[in-house]
């Protein structure tokens, strides 16, 4: 069973984007490059406890999930995107997904560029908008 998310559709609005990272500074900038890439985010979740109350309010269209949180491992919340039908990423220092479940997840490595997580942001949820 793997990932595969629908071709994605250029918006009409900004899609909003989860930010899931324990720390601080860089879940901020990733925030600040998500929205100056023309991207809405909907929240910055830094431990399981918040992940999973972001995941309930289900006002996102696509996660940025960091793989270990606080020292933690996040596959639940992999697993809940998952069952959610919502595409995500994990953006992370490691090389590889932490369970084989998750090898076709896509990946971010940190450290990244704005150009990356551009390119990773429209295969999750196409084009943002045009000003």
């Amino acid at each position: 069973m793997g990932y595969r998310y629908p071709a994605p559709a250029v918006q009409q609005h900004s899609s909003r984007i989860l930010v899931v990272e324990d720390e601080l500074l860089l879940a901020e900038m990733t925030a600040d490059v998500v929205t100056s890439l023309g991207y809405a985010v909907s929240g910055i979740a830094r431990n399981l406890a918040e992940a999973r109350a972001e995941l309930g309010r289900q006002n996102f269209d696509a996660a940025l999930l960091d793989i270990g949180l606080a020292g933690y491992p996040s596959t639940e919340i992999a697993d809940e995107l998952w069952a959610m039908d919502k595409p995500f990423a994990f953006v992370t220092a490691y090389d590889d997904a932490t369970e084989p479940r998750h090898a076709q997840v896509p990946l971010l490595h940190k450290p990244f560029g704005y150009e990356q997580l551009d390119v990773l942001l429209k295969t999750l949820v196409g084009d943002a908008p045009s000003a």
